[in-house]
């Protein structure tokens, strides 16, 4: 039977003289213990101004190499927005995503189920936690340049340009970030 991971009052229990342990959501039982499944969704530990992002593929980049720097497996993809290629369709046919869950000490907290999901205007569970399982201190914003669609702001918007594309100094002069501490519509548009 598989040792469930983490122990806790409400992972193991014993019925008719016989240890029962069950996975959380958003794991499955295996040999040794309880593994996650689905996409992890972080904040980065890394404060790192919207022009040293080098675009989208920077972000993802960076995404890749701190996830891996953690033990982190998989493929992530940074949140952000540019012009003619919004956050949503960067995501498209992934999720489950989950961040951590410090009761659970496992990357369990559901954050959406799909990419509709995301898009839906909140979200399950807050990004307050970095690539490592670190709460991270709050108040905080990230750059994301994405409204609550999972677009990015119209042609019309002084953030439409959302810091020359995360790429260039000289870019727009704003950019819409979200706070990793909200799950409502804030956690992607919340502040300029």
């Amino acid at each position: 039977t598989p040792v469930c991971l983490p122990p806790g009052p409400d992972v193991c229990h014993v019925v008719d003289g016989q240890a029962e342990c069950y996975c959380p959501e958003g794991t499955e039982p295996g040999a040794t213990g309880c593994y996650e499944v689905g996409h992890r969704a972080f904040v980065t530990s890394l404060s790192v101004g919207p022009a040293n992002l080098l675009g989208p593929e920077g972000g993802d980049t960076l995404c890749n190499s701190l996830a891996q720097a953690a033990g982190l497996s998989g493929n992530f993809v940074a949140w952000l927005s540019v012009p003619g290629t919004p956050a949503i369709t960067r995501v498209a046919g992934g999720g489950p995503w989950r961040t951590f869950d410090a009761t659970d000490g496992l990357w369990t907290a559901l954050v959406a189920n799909d990419a509709d999901d995301l898009a839906d205007g909140s979200i399950g569970a807050p990004l307050r936690h970095n690539e490592h399982g670190v709460e991270v201190a709050t108040p905080c914003s990230v750059w994301t340049g994405t409204e609550a669609n999972g677009e990015g702001p119209g042609a019309e918007s002084p953030l439409y340009e959302s810091c020359g594309g995360w790429a260039a100094a000289d870019g727009g002069e704003y950019a819409l970030a979200g706070r990793c501490d909200a799950s409502h519509e804030e956690w992607t548009a919340s502040t300029p």
